[in-house]
């Protein structure tokens, strides 16, 4: 064990082998315990001849004669060093393993509090709806008889077309408004919903709406987005959670406006959303100009706290997404693709797993 010879260790102390690690406590405990006539036994760290570390575990027998006294001892010792190394090894992977299960706890509860909040906004929403609705169709309605008495007005009033002009501005706001309540009553009312055939085109319509600004050019399925757009123009069927996939567009289409409303002018800005049908998916394509996502952060894109915004957003909102499309059976994906960033979301048109509700 210790690569000495025989006869180097004959009359040798046993400092010989002594590692300058070890505790003086250990020795002093050793000493204690046998010369009080009792056995000793414990793994000591040791020294080879050649400087080389090893460990051995040692069972150290007071031998008393005749006259009740010690007259010598005999220790049994075993080489343990694999045995220390393999143990050493393991309770760092454990450490290691309970390190990565806390992290990944404390990633999920920050999922499941952003679910949450999601949840109670959606309630919330299903309140506020309600109480602009009714004064909206009011004010919508009265609206409508004030423009029907402008338009009988005589030609000769220089007013009237000015007065026609502001009222179909002030219809297109109040339209606006109205699709907006719309979507966030149908969003609301889905939060405990089960999986069920929709149509994925209405679901990105209603989450355009919910997201969108006139601070970008998006067109869909090649036609420029316009609010009050028909949610059942296309079809594209798939057995999904509404309001669940919805999150993922908006969480999508409002990470694409960020970096357009950042890298380019409103001339330049352009943010094109595609569905197509394949096989066994519906794919939703996200395609800006926004000048793409940096070659670190890539690959690590879908991961918790990888934002790729300066200020504002902490990086989870792309991991949440990624959780919904695989809890679909689905999958999803980021590239760099022309000027800008490409994301496909691919939704199976079968339900691959089950799904909590």
């Amino acid at each position: 064990m210790s690569g000495y010879s025989k006869k180097e260790l004959l009359g040798a102390k046993h400092s010989i082998v002594k590692h300058p690690d070890t505790a003086k406590k250990i020795h002093k405990d050793m000493w204690e315990t046998i010369t009080s006539k009792k056995i000793w036994q414990g793994r000591i760290k040791n020294l080879k001849k050649d400087g080389e570390t090893y460990y051995k575990y040692s069972v150290i027998v007071p031998i008393i004669n005749a006259e009740d006294k010690i007259s010598e001892y005999i220790a049994l010792q075993q080489d343990v060093t694999d045995l220390f190394h393999k143990k050493e090894h393991l309770k760092k992977r454990v450490k290691e393993e309970v390190e990565k299960n806390l992290k990944l706890h404390k990633e999920r509860e920050k999922e499941r509090l952003l679910e949450e909040k999601f949840l109670v906004i959606g309630k919330m929403a299903a309140g506020i709806t309600h109480e602009i609705n009714t004064p909206l169709t009011y004010i919508k309605g009265n609206l409508e008889l004030m423009i029907d008495d402008i338009n009988r007005l005589d030609d000769s009033i220089k007013q009237k077309s000015h007065l026609q002009e502001d009222s179909s501005t002030i219809l297109e706001g109040v339209n606006r408004i109205a699709s907006i309540v719309e979507s966030m009553r149908e969003m609301a009312s889905q939060a405990k919903e089960m999986p069920h055939d929709s149509n994925i085109y209405a679901s990105l319509i209603t989450a355009l709406v919910l997201s969108y600004n006139k601070g970008s050019r998006i067109s869909v399925q090649n036609e420029p987005f316009k609010i009050g757009m028909d949610k059942n123009a296309h079809t594209f069927l798939a057995p999904i959670q509404k309001q669940r996939i919805e999150q993922v567009f908006i969480i999508i289409i409002n990470n694409a406006l960020d970096a357009l409303k950042l890298n380019r002018s409103f001339e330049e800005r352009e943010f094109s959303i595609t569905l197509r049908d394949e096989s066994e998916y519906v794919i939703a394509s996200f395609q800006d100009n926004g000048g793409g996502i940096s070659e670190d952060i890539l690959p690590k894109i879908f991961d918790p706290f990888q934002s790729t915004k300066t200020e504002g957003g902490i990086g989870i909102g792309l991991n949440v997404a990624k959780r919904i499309i695989e809890e679909h059976g689905g999958k999803i994906s980021a590239s760099n693709h022309g000027a800008g960033a490409l994301f496909e979301v691919y939704i199976p048109k079968k339900l691959k797993v089950p799904l909590d509700a």
